[in-house]
């Protein structure tokens, strides 16, 4: 008995392992395709990528109208014939989403591209904003390692090492962010033609999902707008020489991100499974994100200088004040996705995951605006992890109540 108990709380090293491992290969492709472009163009260029990839990031957040958050509980309360149903109505929210989203999000890309770079920051918002249309979730609910590293990582990773032979050898920068898009809608159309032949399209469960999704699109919008439009926030207040520098950082910040990207969904169909104990296994998936964010966060404050030396060049280096404050940002976003991932959604509390998200956005747009217009990409760094800290005060009281007190 005292076995079996333990096979169905203690975290599933399997699926972490095997998502790991397509998202390493994905990430390293990342790293060298993002080494050739900071070596093959000018600050200029590399401001423009980052501008881009952190608007880009925000518009797909509101294009994948959260499904990344709610789908696998979803999927796993849905009968197994109805699921393939679930991810087309799934799909045809998010494509509504992208029809609208997309101008808007060129539109802004506008106001604050460096000068001459309009076409790397548009097609860098396209290709990124187009990965919330991704079948990721779908993968992720099923614990399918094998389908997300067929649809999402060997894809990904084909085109970043394609891009990065293409502009070493010479092709423009915008190379790159034009691999990604086809390779982003290349994956999800394979996949779609692949489940719709066992789908059923209704309109009145469609609009239903539409109905009570938005609650869940709002609440993971604001969580991630504010960590994605971070750059951008502070490319408003600092000089282009700054942000370079400060991209640099976010950057190897990212690498921990990706990380925790890992963890999180290989253990998120594990966490809302009915026929287990949510309770326990939520605070077994908290211990683990605090353990990555503790590592993750040791990492980058006292790595990430010399990392992004030896990817970007000594130019692009990341100033270690800005790893420092990013270092804290990770160890408290970690402890922030353990908790509301694992711990209050599968419990019901989606209100209160919002609350902390607005918090985090309420203390975070000001406070980057303000110290970074005053001391600049480290006052950025330093209020992105202010408002993780101010998210993660809102988050502990009903935590606690769940994992120490109920239990």
């Amino acid at each position: 008995m005292g076995a079996a108990r333990s096979r169905l709380t203690s975290v599933p090293a399997g699926r972490v392992f095997g998502v790991a491992g397509g998202t390493a290969l994905a990430t390293l492709s990342q790293v060298v395709l993002l080494s050739t472009v900071a070596r093959q163009s000018s600050d200029s260029v590399w401001s423009a990528l980052a501008i881009g990839q952190s608007i880009g990031q925000v518009a797909g957040i509101a294009c994948a109208f959260g499904w990344n958050l709610s789908g696998p509980t979803r999927w796993a309360g849905s009968r197994p014939e109805a699921r393939a149903s679930l991810y087309v109505d799934s799909l045809v929210n998010r494509v509504l989403v992208t029809v609208v989203v997309l101008p808007i999000s060129v539109a802004i890309g506008v106001f604050l591209t460096p000068p001459g770079q309009l076409r790397m920051v548009s097609l860098t918002i396209v290709a990124t904003l187009t990965l919330g249309l991704s079948p990721n979730w779908f993968n992720v609910a099923e614990g399918r390692a094998g389908a997300m590293a067929l649809y999402n990582f060997l894809p990904r990773s084909a085109a970043s090492l394609v891009a990065a032979a293409l502009i070493w050898f010479g092709s423009p920068p915008e190379t790159y962010p034009i691999a990604l898009l086809i390779q982003s809608l290349g994956a999800t159309s394979v996949f779609t033609a692949k489940v719709v032949r066992h789908a059923t399209i209704r309109i009145a469960p469609l609009l239903d999902t539409v109905g009570t999704q938005w609650q869940t699109a709002v609440t993971d919008f604001s969580g991630g707008v504010f960590s994605a439009a971070n750059v951008a926030l502070v490319a408003s207040q600092v000089t282009v020489a700054e942000l370079a520098s400060y991209s640099s950082a976010q950057r190897v910040y990212q690498l921990g991100i990706i990380a925790l990207l890992v963890l999180s969904q290989s253990l998120q169909g594990w966490t809302v499974d009915p026929s287990g104990d949510r309770t326990q296994r939520g605070r077994q998936a908290l211990r683990a994100h605090a353990l990555l964010g503790l590592v993750g966060g040791l990492f980058i404050g006292l790595a990430g200088p010399t990392v992004s030396s030896l990817l970007f060049g000594d130019q692009l280096a990341a100033p270690h004040a800005v790893t420092v404050a990013l270092a804290f940002s990770f160890l408290f976003i970690a402890c922030n996705t353990g908790i509301g991932v694992h711990v209050l959604i599968p419990h019901g509390d989606q209100r209160i995951v919002l609350r902390a998200t607005l918090t985090a956005s309420a203390v975070g747009i000001p406070g980057v605006l303000t110290l970074a217009h005053f001391f600049g990409e480290t006052g950025g760094a330093v209020g992105l992890a202010l408002s993780q800290l101010g998210a993660l005060v809102v988050l502990l009281p009903q935590t606690r109540r769940i994992l120490f007190v109920r239990s």
